[in-house]
């Protein structure tokens, strides 16, 4: 990416003209993260639960999206609670569909399948709870407490 930058400025040569230019690189580099950070899903697990947010290109709140989960190495796929949509900001076109899978096994992989409603926009990805057995770094014992 620096590379790129570089090259894209060696172009302009008045310092006004660099300062805008940077400015509208910048701009459109935070463009096309955000854009790809909006397709992809974001996941936040608990100990029994994973929570999801996805924002998957053609969204809207007429549409669901439909969630598949499995244990990692189990052949049946469950279906979870559809992800509902939640609009952002009015005057930004789109949103992001949010929900939770719950009742999981603390310290598991699961497979996920998202799919949006009507069409065949999917992901796929895994996802681990939180593990129960904590590591003990050191055990101390009190001393004679007696006075």
């Amino acid at each position: 990416m620096c590379n790129f930058v570089h090259k894209i400025m060696k172009k302009f040569n008045s310092k006004k003209m660099k300062n805008l230019s940077l400015s509208m690189l910048l701009f459109l580099v935070f463009l096309t993260f955000t854009e790809k950070i909006q397709s992809q899903e974001t996941t936040i697990p608990t100990f029994e639960c994973i929570s999801i947010y996805w924002s998957p290109e053609g969204g809207s709140a007429e549409k669901d999206v439909l969630v598949q989960f499995r244990e990692v190495g189990s052949a049946d796929w469950k279906t979870g609670l559809n992800l509902k949509y939640n609009p952002l900001n009015p005057t930004y076109d789109g949103g992001d569909y949010r929900g939770s899978i719950v009742n999981l096994t603390p310290g598991a992989d699961y497979e996920i399948e998202l799919t949006l409603e009507g069409t065949t926009t999917k992901t796929n990805y895994t996802e681990t709870t939180w593990s129960e057995n904590f590591p003990i770094g050191k055990t101390i014992y009190p001393g004679n407490m007696s006075s």
